[in-house]
């Protein structure tokens, strides 16, 4: 039997994101959280699966899939997740 893993909601994230972030691409006020793993496919409210994008550029998302969208902003995509990940890190790290 196959069963579905739980995925993580972090409604306190989310709206961090939409509060503290503006458009990666644009830099654009009012970021609407973009899931890179689907919420539909089980993605997560984290970190490392939340683009902040403004409706512009998440609805290009959407309309020129995952992988062109990834691919056109990637230098863009790559800095902003490297960035995220240190952040967490040192947000995490106990001292």
């Amino acid at each position: 039997m196959y069963f579905k893993k739980s995925r993580i909601i972090d409604k306190t994230y989310l709206r961090t994101v939409r509060v503290l972030f503006d458009c990666i691409v644009c830099h654009s006020l009012a970021p609407d959280p973009h899931h890179i793993k689907s919420v539909g496919a089980g993605g997560d409210d984290t970190p490392d699966n939340i683009l902040p994008l403004c409706r512009i550029h998440h609805s290009e998302a959407h309309t020129i899939g995952r992988k062109s969208f990834y691919y056109k902003y990637k230098p863009i995509i790559d800095n902003f997740r490297k960035s995220i990940k240190s952040l967490t890190k040192i947000l995490t790290t106990e001292k």
